[in-house]
């Protein structure tokens, strides 16, 4: 049976490979780190059970540190080591949430058991809280991110959610619009009340205004009984209007009644229905342009735009992609019961760098995909479904047999690279050079061994044609 896995996270090497030896023959997985921003990477990426941290480190404070963790892993436990000279703060940090903290040179007999303590304590709130860890209870803790648009996004719903405002949620599809009403409706006064939500572009138009308002009978063929519609369903509660830039300029009409009116009329009726709703929209148009456009109305858009709140694409956000991506690994590992613990490093740079058109939901949707073709522990480019490679693996380094010259063939899978003839020696061996580091994602090491030279070599060259 394996055993578990401590992280030990100090600038000092001596430190951190003594540590690591100590920690190796008492049986235990080590990994190790040599700054902060490097160790919760490795958090995200890798099965981590217990954090040995140095509290004076590069780039990130021990505050932050915790802050971070205490959001992506909440149970996992962090030793501090520090100085003499800082134990106050480290007593401050174990208030903050600090398993324990120990002085350098920490007495190793005490420190490997205050690990085995925590690591007993990790295990057993993990099981109590199995089934909260992979699908969130609290609405906010379904908006998953550590990026700064979706931290505002969270703080702007608080302050939203506690109002009776109109909001508007505007992004790209399967940026998580839902996710966002969700959480808005789930932190309100109305929570109590029904949450009823109206996707207005999969709803065909001639069907739309009974489906909203409801219909007497005999409204029109097929009615052969009065119905509620969606706004007299969501009375004291909440009504989500996706895609409402989909609506005709008949039923914008009508909507609007709603929203200044709190009133309205079932199809083929005359009475006048009041109701108490809070009405939540999105789109992923921009209804300012269709405003200009003439397709949707400018009193209706003011209406609905009292709150703006906006996602970004998930492109421009790619520090909440690997989160997401480990978050959405131990959802389908669990659902499709497989033991999948860590996504590779070499998939994790590519599904970071991809663009991810479909946002969220494309993302959510590939990592279902992989999990199921995986067979190993490990999420890897193997794992990667055959729609997906083409898109993930572009191509771009050169890599054409010579029979496969002879057929005009190059293989797709192969990472390639057109040379133009005419071009200077120098500045083909800088555009290789500049490519080979994109495609390492700007690891040196790597890149030099790609390319056959030395790390020294590949440094004097990147400086030789101001590539740093």
């Amino acid at each position: 049976m394996a055993k578990e896995t401590i992280l030990v996270v100090d600038d000092e090497e001596k430190i951190r490979e003594g540590l690591k030896t100590i920690f190796e023959l008492e049986g235990y997985n080590v990994v190790t780190s040599s700054d902060g921003e490097d160790a919760i990477r490795k958090i995200n990426n890798e099965k981590i059970d217990i954090v040995i941290l140095d509290l004076k480190m590069p780039n990130m404070n021990g505050y932050e540190f915790l802050k971070i963790v205490s959001k992506t892993d909440p149970f996992l436990p962090v030793i501090i080591l520090t100085a003499y000279g800082s134990v106050e703060e480290a007593v401050s940090l174990t208030k903050q949430g600090a398993f324990d903290y120990f002085i350098k040179p920490p007495n190793i007999e005490k420190l490997l058991t205050s690990i085995s303590k925590a690591i007993d304590v990790r295990k057993s709130l993990l099981e109590k809280s199995k089934d909260k860890t992979l699908i969130p209870q609290n609405a906010l803790d379904a908006i998953i991110g550590e990026s700064e648009d979706i931290k505002q996004i969270k703080d702007l719903i608080r302050r939203v959610a506690i109002t009776d405002a109109t909001v508007l949620i505007t992004g790209e599809s399967g940026t998580g619009k839902e996710l966002i009403a969700n959480a808005i409706h789930a932190l309100s006064p109305r929570r109590e009340g029904p949450f009823v939500k109206v996707n207005c572009g999969s709803i065909p138009e001639t069907l739309l205004e009974a489906e909203l308002f409801g219909h007497e009978k005999g409204a029109f063929t097929g009615a052969i009984n009065r119905r509620k519609g969606r706004f007299e369903l969501a009375n004291d509660g909440t009504i989500f209007l996706d895609e409402i830039g989909e609506i005709s300029p008949k039923l914008q009409v009508a909507l609007l009644r709603v929203l200044q009116e709190k009133e309205f009329q079932r199809v083929g009726g005359e009475e006048d229905i009041k109701v108490n709703v809070r009405v939540i929209a999105a789109t992923n148009k921009n209804l300012e342009e269709e405003v200009k456009k003439g397709n949707f109305r400018e009193d209706l858009y003011y209406r609905i735009n009292i709150i703006t709140i906006h996602i970004p694409p998930l492109r421009q956000r790619k520090i909440d992609i690997p989160i997401l991506a480990s978050h959405f690994l131990r959802l389908y590992s669990e659902n499709y019961k497989k033991n999948i613990k860590i996504i590779s490093k070499e998939l994790m740079e590519i599904i970071t760098n991809y663009s991810w058109p479909g946002n969220v939901r494309e993302l959510q949707n590939f990592i279902e995909s992989a999990v199921i073709m995986c067979t190993k522990e490990e999420l890897s480019i193997e794992c990667i479904p055959q729609h997906y490679k083409p898109k993930l693996i572009p191509p771009k380094i050169l890599n054409i047999t010579k029979n496969q010259q002879n057929q005009n063939y190059i293989n797709p899978q192969k990472p390639i690279m057109v040379i133009e003839i005419g071009k200077t020696l120098d500045r083909i061996e800088k555009e290789i050079i500049e490519e080979t580091l994109k495609l390492t994602n700007h690891n040196k090491s790597k890149t030099a061994r790609i390319l056959g030279i030395t790390r020294k070599t590949l440094l004097l060259k990147m400086k030789k044609y101001n590539l740093n």
